[in-house]
């Protein structure tokens, strides 16, 4: 069942909620929605996954044209029958009403919303939880998508990458800023108010996760590595695993969830 979204945008470096850390965040990262992207590595907490959780900020400059009008934000898997895709739809160059993602190939390939109000140049937090079979999907903290048949493979999580598409040669990438892109290897519906923190980038290091050290890959967006070079810096647990690198021209910039 889908649910209509509603969206609602926090104010940076600030925190809502009693005991909530604040968190200083000066960077994100731009694709170019041409081939740019941020080259993750292989991320073990997808590979024959029952729980797994990603969250992450993300501000569509334009939603990009291309043979399908599909902007994927973020792709791994070594196929068909193992790939994950997060995956915008186009509408207008400034608009976007559908989203699917796209989890192995068992069952039905994928889920999907096409009641959507996504404009460009607005941030939203973005965020899926699998538990067991089910997998659910937020925008703003409400649901849009969600199944009940999702399973697992031992290839998903291969070479992940950010802004663009692993199996298509760049040719469904994304003109995307994102920012604070982090996975657990474990169910995190219980942390998803804490996560999402009325749209707030939050200190995640202490957030759910594996005896509760917080995600196995945060990727900060350049605030561990100054703004520069083309190294984006792992704060999770599997540290320099999934360094993410910047590739094609993809770029740091200073503009951030506000």
């Amino acid at each position: 069942m889908f649910l209509p979204a509603t969206f609602n945008l926090g104010v940076v470096g600030t925190s809502l909620g009693a005991g909530t850390p604040t968190l200083s965040n000066s960077y994100s990262v731009l694709t170019d929605g041409a081939n740019d992207y941020v080259a993750a590595g292989s991320v073990a907490a997808f590979n024959s996954a029952t729980n797994f959780a990603i969250s992450f900020y993300v501000n569509f400059q334009t939603f990009v044209l291309n043979g399908s009008g599909y902007n994927i934000l973020m792709m791994s898997g070594g196929g068909a029958n193992s790939r994950f895709i997060i995956n915008a739809v186009r509408n207008t160059a400034s608009t976007c009403n559908a989203m699917e993602v796209y989890y192995l190939s068992s069952g039905p390939a994928a889920m999907s919303t096409s009641s959507l109000s996504l404009t460009s140049n607005t941030w939203y937090h973005m965020a899926l939880y699998k538990a067991g079979t089910n997998m659910d999907f937020y925008i703003d903290n409400s649901l849009v998508m969600s199944r009940t048949n999702a399973g697992t493979h031992n290839a998903a999580g291969t070479n992940l990458r950010i802004g663009s598409d692993s199996l298509y040669g760049n040719a469904y990438s994304s003109n995307i800023l994102v920012d604070e892109f982090a996975i657990w290897p474990t169910d995190e519906t219980s942390n998803r108010e804490t996560i999402y923190n009325d749209g707030v980038p939050v200190d995640l290091s202490s957030i759910g996760g594996t005896s509760g050290n917080g995600p196995d890959v945060w990727l900060r967006m350049g605030d561990n590595d100054a703004g520069t070079g083309t190294t984006v810096t792992n704060q999770g647990q599997s540290s320099t695993t999934n360094d993410g690198t910047l590739t094609n021209g993809a770029s740091f910039s200073t503009t951030v969830p506000s």
